[in-house]
């Protein structure tokens, strides 16, 4: 069906669905919804809109984004899911867990109880696969930075060009690391000090 808001929906869902269980793969059905329903239902001028997303557009009547419908949800949904997205990159568990969820350049500070973590994101994603999350506050902490590895497994159906399941490579401080990735994530546990820096690629 396409539509933009059931998109948004399913979005908000896989969110709940990974704060429930702690799973990545909820984040990559998030991830690909984002990249691939969610930012074609409003134009790159963010001022016109589909209400279904069609696969190809010809220019015809049909394939022309709308300034507003006459149900009128689409437009609503697209700003306040777009209001919602830098609260959903990162996420926290217990006193001891900081989740990096989506891969946007951005900064945010974490808490786990009474300490607080200060995060910087530079990342060219998804353009560009590298990214890097540095602390910029931190006072010899020791939690578990989790981030998490997109599962890049195609369906049954289809072959992806350049096959990239499973391959990625971490870095701390410039030393590479030889972690398992459970349930979608890595983890890297350590006592953090202001400066070190995590590299994905």
């Amino acid at each position: 069906y396409t539509e933009t808001c059931a998109s948004i929906g399913g979005m908000l869902w896989y969110h709940r669905m990974f704060q429930r269980t702690g799973d990545g793969a909820a984040l990559d059905m998030f991830e690909r919804t984002l990249y691939n329903g969610y930012l074609s239902g409003v134009s790159i001028t963010g001022d016109t809109f589909f209400y279904q997303n069609p696969l190809e557009s010809n220019g015809g009547n049909r394939s022309q984004r709308s300034a507003y419908f006459d149900v009128a949800c689409c437009p609503a949904n697209l700003t306040r899911l777009m209001a919602q997205l830098p609260g959903l990159i990162y996420s926290t568990r217990g006193t001891s867990d900081v989740f990096v969820n989506l891969f946007v350049g951005s900064e945010a500070t974490a808490t786990l109880g009474a300490r607080s973590v200060a995060l910087t994101q530079t990342t060219g994603y998804p353009w560009k696969g590298d990214v890097t999350i540095t602390l910029r506050r931190a006072t010899a902490t020791h939690f578990t930075l989790k981030i998490r590895i997109p599962n890049r497994t195609e369906s049954e159906l289809y072959t992806a060009a350049p096959d990239l399941g499973g391959k990625f490579a971490v870095s701390v401080n410039g030393e590479s690391q030889s972690l398992p990735v459970e349930k979608g994530y890595v983890s890297i546990r350590r006592t953090w000090k202001a400066g070190d820096a995590v590299s994905l690629s």
